[in-house]
Parts: structure tokens; sequence; C-alpha cells
């Protein structure tokens, strides 16, 4: 409990001095993306340990007491807005909207969110008499001399029909031109650069010699009014911004009322395409309820409003340093060259390794040890070095060493003419490639033998208990016993679960073999045109390449696995010693009542908490489902998990149905039409 209270400590202290740096002084060092992680992993713990949370909480002072600068209180608490980087995010908020309200035809607007410092006007009878940043969002630092010298603020609002008070809430920000003519500037007389647009901005409101304010050519732009006296009313907000633009303000030039899901992620996909050619930096877009009626009735958390979220754009590319380079061995054997990398936020994810495929990859990229790199998440998934930063590159540079030696059984390792493949043969007598390859023999897609983990099969192949998959069906509840934190209980529950796993099908068997370019679909194709183990022994390469999919490189690799007399040896024994059975699917006859999923076209993408990919698609075959690939005109449904990869782009820009988890779960357990 000491190390978890130290631990939250740490992390509030830390937090702390980020808010700090951001709300008084003005000058974050880390982006709003690793903020957002902190804030996220404060909330996980304080969740856990309320109490400790509590206690540490009541020992810090906040803010507007820290800073000695004049504050005032604001009229309506400024308060920020809830953030998402995943498209995900929005479509569970939007779908919550709409589910709230009971209503489909909800309009959102939607809007540019602007890269600058928070800014609240407050106009009585038409003149401005405060300007106000965001500070705690209670308190904010006065900086009304400084708002007066921003060209595009007007000091008085020359209209009969302005609320007697007025409040407008948008944003200071500074043209990217204008930014590098400043830096530029500074360069030449030794003065200060600015990181980004945001602190040229922010250190530009806030300076006490105004006149230096009004040479920065700072803008404004407002995105939301709140009317104090009751003169003049409106029910949207997008009424709101008309009359702001009409009075004068600057707004967003990119913005999209609609109700329709589909066309909301085609205008976040546009302004992300987009953003770099603007003439300012955004972060994302602000989607919001556009009836204040509604915005009323949804209400406000404690820190953000209900009605609004932030879509952000994801970091495309992070700023890492390679520390070491370690050599996984394969199941077949190929080496593997994996980057560890200094621990670096990319798009939420905390990246520490990528993948380097070989030695071409590294001879490409130029890389040394202790090199600053730049990674990137392909499809927003597997972490990659993208370029190395030869400019950085200091003494302490190593060049990276390829082993002669396999890391696992010390054997000699063969290389292919162009150094594509680096690999080991020793097979079966290389540890790792044992106990990787029992590891694919009983994996989900394979003989799944449930509670028989990856960690109970390295401690048996490492204690020499086990050295081919048929050892595993020999095992018994003394030797399991054996390993450490094992009793009589567990191990009866792991035998059990492998004596269960020896019902299978054909397709999952000749998948657990580890035919090298022999995958899960090739598996199924197989078992389905051939039907029989026996067929399967005796097939020609005239046979294999009649099936749809299977090509030269399948077949010849299908057939050369089967031409050595060692694992046709291999598999009678499983069958005959480890009593494997085949259980045929096809005589199993299932009526399939009519439902929204019947005969539909339906794509997956994306990792899900309930199921494996596997398991939803013989759900949904068994409601009648026609599983794709590829989303085409002739899709009906994208059914949509966590990380989404292109399919969801494709699918919002051809207007299908895109369906979330907690929705096909309800379809599922019949609780649901959509």
């Amino acid at each position: 409990m000491n190390f978890i209270k130290k631990k939250i400590l740490y992390l509030y202290k830390l937090l702390h001095y980020h808010d700090y740096l951001y709300h008084v002084l003005n000058m974050p060092i880390i982006s709003d993306e690793e903020y957002d992680f902190l804030v996220k992993k404060i909330n996980s713990l304080k969740k856990k340990n309320i109490i400790f949370f509590n206690e540490i909480k009541s020992s810090f002072i906040k803010l507007n007491k820290i800073c000695d600068i004049y504050k005032n209180k604001h009229v309506k608490p400024m308060l920020s807005l809830d953030n998402t980087f995943d498209v995900n995010g929005y479509i569970k908020f939007h779908n919550n909207i709409k589910y709230c309200l009971k209503n489909k035809n909800i309009k959102f607007f939607c809007e540019l969110k602007f890269d600058g410092v928070a800014l609240s006007l407050l106009y009585r009878k038409g003149i401005l008499v405060r300007a106000l940043t965001r500070g705690d969002g209670i308190y904010g630092e006065d900086v009304t001399k400084n708002a007066y010298v921003i060209n595009n603020i007007p000091i008085v609002l020359n209209d009969s029909t302005v609320p007697e008070l007025l409040e407008i809430r948008g944003e200071v920000c500074m043209l990217k031109k204008d930014f590098n003519d400043l830096n530029n500037f500074s360069i030449k007389n030794n003065k200060k650069v600015f990181s980004n647009t945001r602190n040229a901005a922010a250190g530009s409101l806030r300076n006490q010699d105004i006149s230096i304010t009004k040479k920065r050519k700072l803008f404004f732009f407002c995105y939301e009014c709140n009317i104090i006296s009751d003169i003049k009313i409106f029910k949207n907000h997008s009424e709101q911004l008309n009359m702001l633009s009409n009075l004068g303000f600057c707004i967003s030039q990119y913005i999209l009322l609609s109700s329709n899901l589909n066309k909301i992620l085609n205008f976040y996909y546009l302004i992300n395409q987009i953003k770099d050619f603007l003439s300012l930096n955004i972060d994302g877009i602000v989607i919001k309820v556009n009836s204040l009626i509604l915005q009323k009735k949804i209400g406000y958390g404690n820190k953000f409003p209900k009605w609004a979220i932030a879509l952000k754009f994801n970091s495309k590319y992070a700023k890492s340093k390679l520390l070491s380079v370690t050599y996984q061995v394969g199941r077949t054997g190929i080496i593997t060259p994996v980057a560890n990398l200094f621990p670096t936020l990319l798009s939420g994810v905390m990246i520490k390794k990528a993948s380097l495929y070989n030695k071409n990859e590294i001879n490409k990229l130029n890389l040394f040890i202790n090199d600053s790199v730049i990674i990137h998440r392909i499809g927003n998934v597997i972490p990659k070095i993208k370029s190395v930063i030869i400019n950085d590159r200091m003494n302490d540079a190593k060049k990276i060493l390829f082993p002669k030696y396999c890391p696992s059984c010390n054997s000699l390792l063969y290389n292919n003419k162009n150094y594509t493949i680096i690999q080991c043969l020793a097979g079966n007598n290389c540890l790792e490639q044992r106990r990787k390859y029992i590891e694919h023999f009983f994996s989900k897609n394979a003989l799944y033998a449930e509670g028989f983990s990856s960690k109970i099969i390295s401690k048996l192949v490492f204690n020499k208990y086990i050295y081919t998959p048929l050892d595993c069906f020999k095992l018994n509840v003394q030797i399991l016993s054996k390993l450490k934190y094992f009793g009589i209980k567990s191990a009866t529950k792991i035998i059990n679960s492998i004596n269960n796993c020896k019902n299978t099908t054909l397709s999952k068997f000749i998948y657990a073999l580890g035919i090298p370019e022999i995958g899960l679909e090739h598996s199924e194709l197989i078992a389905n045109y051939f039907g029989s183990l026996n067929k399967i022994l005796h097939c020609s390469i005239y046979e294999l390449k009649k099936i749809k999919c299977i090509g030269d490189i399948c077949s010849s690799s299908f057939l050369n696995f089967f031409s050595y007399q060692r694992n046709i040896n291999n598999i009678n024994k499983l069958i005959k010693e480890g009593k494997i059975k085949f259980i045929n699917l096809k005589k199993k006859n299932i009526k399939i009542k009519k439902n929204i999923l019947f005969k539909k076209n339906i794509v997956i993408t994306g990792k899900f908490k309930n199921f494996l990919r596997k398991e939803l698609i013989n759900k949904l075959i068994h409601l009648g489902g026609i599983i794709s690939n590829n989303i085409s005109k002739k899709t009906n449904f994208l059914i949509v998990g966590s990380n989404p990869g292109n399919k969801i782009i494709k699918a919002s820009n051809l207007n299908i149905k895109i369906i979330l988890e907690e929705e096909i779960n309800k379809v599922l357990f019949k609780k649901h039409k959509f």
C-alpha cells in the first residue's frame, strides 16, 4: 500500500507541475495527448485508492493561490471539453446522446478546434469591459489591456440589438506565417524562441508590455457566447455564431450541421487531411449538440459539459531513442531484430518496442544504437521506426551487429543470399522454437486448451517435461504439481482442459501443425475442400490449386511439409497416441431464423473485449451473416472494435452502417435491434 501511495503522490505532483506550467506560465512542455494520458492514469488509481487520493489532494494548494498575478472570477465557469483521440470514442458519445434523448434527429454542430489560448470577453452595453484567460475555469487572469490591442477584437459593438451583458468566448491564436516571422526575428536578435504557436500566443497575450502584444499579430476566433441578461434568447448554437459573425467576430470557416454520423466522421477525416494547409494550427474538431435547450437538458459534469466533445487528431509521429536491439527466435527459426526504445507516448499508447524486421531494414534506415528516431504506428496499431534523425547522432552511436549464433540454442545461423532472412535451422532442438511451436499448437485458433497459457508451457519446456505437443497429452497431475504455484486443483483443471481439446475440427488441426505459409483461412479452405485427413495426406498440387485463394507458394509449402516422413509420423502419433478426434460440423443442420443480420454482408475491424474475432465471426455466421474482408458498395454493416483500421473511413464514405461492440452484443443476445 505504501508503494501505491508513493505512486499516486508522484503522479499527482507531476500533474500539478504541468498544470502550473500550462495555466500559470502558459509554457507547457508536454503535448495534450501526454497530459490526457497522465490524467487517465491518475483517475484509474483514484477509483481504487480514493482515501489515499483525498489525503494527497488536500496537501496541494490551488493554482490561483500560487500565482500572484491579478485574477477575476468568471461570470460562468469556463469548463474545458472532454476529448477523445479515437473515432470510437466519438461514436460512443454520439450514440449516448441519442439514447439519452431518445431522438434520432438530433443535430450536431461541428467546428475547428483552434490550438491557442482560451479567452473570455465581457461586453456591457456593447463595450468591452473585461478579458480573462481560462485559468482554472473559475478564476482567470485579467488581460483586458492586452485584448484591447488585438486587431480583430471589437472594443465597441455597434448594434442596437446587442444584449446588455454579453460574454463571448474563443481562442487567441497566431498564424503559422506570423509565428515563423517572430521566431526568425528572435533568432537574429538572440531572443527567446517559441516552441509552438500556442506558446507564442500565450506569451504574447500575457505580456505586461502591451506594445509587444500589439506587434505580435494575434487573432481571436470565437466559438461560444453567453447572454447574461435575458433580452435576446437563441434556440441554437448556430444562431449564436451567426450573430457573432454579424457583429464582426471571426468564427470557424469550416463548419458542419448534421445529425448523420457518417457525415460528421467524413468532416473529421476531411479536416484531418487539410489541416496542414490551413493558415493556423488546429488539433481536432469540436462537436456539440446544436440545440441550446437540449444542452441545458443534458447538463454538465464536474469538469466538462456533457453535450460537447473534442475529437482530436492522433499524433502521426513521435521522436524517441534507440536504446538497444534484442533478437527474437520465431516458431520457424527466423531471427527478428527488435528495437528497444525510450518509452514514448504516441496516439495514446506508450511505445517501448518496435520490430526491425530484418537486416535489410536496419541497413535501409542506416540505424545505429543510441540514435534519435522518428516512430509511427502502422494502421494506428503496429509501432515502426520511420526514419533516423542523422543530425542528432552523437559520438556514442554504435553499429548494430547481427548475431552469428542462435540466441537460444547457440547453433550457427543460416543467411540467405540477400541477407533478408537469418534463420536457426535447429528446429525442435532449439528450445525457443520448441516452446513457440507448442504454444502455437494449443493457441486459441488451433487446439485451444483453456488455461494452458504460454507461461505454463514455458515452465514445462524449460524444465524439460515436454518436447513436442504429443508430450502435453501425456502430462499428469503429478508432473504439473511440481511447477511453482501449482496445486492439485489447478493441475487437474489444466489436464482436463488438454483432454477436452482433443475433440477438434480438421481445419484447426491443420492450422495447429504450423505449416509455413498456411494460415487460418487457408486451413479452413483446405479442410472444407478435402473433408478428411487421409485425402489431405495423399493430395496433389493440381488438386490444391483448384481451391480458391491457394496459390503456388501455399500449395508448394503445403506439399513440402507432407513430403517429410517425420511430419507424417508425428501426425499419426498425435491421432493414435494423443487420441485426437475430428468433429464433422457439416452434420449439424442448424435452421437459421430470419433476423437483422440474415444474409447481410458484414465486415469486421478492430479488437473486441468480449469476443475473439473468430468467435464473433462464428456467431455472425450462425445468424446467417455473410462475412467479408473488404469494404465495398455491397457491404451492409461494419462492426467496429477498438483501434479500427482504414475500413471505418471507407465505410463512412460509402454511408455504410457502423455498429459498435456494445450494439452487436445487444443484437447477439436479442436485446436490441438497430
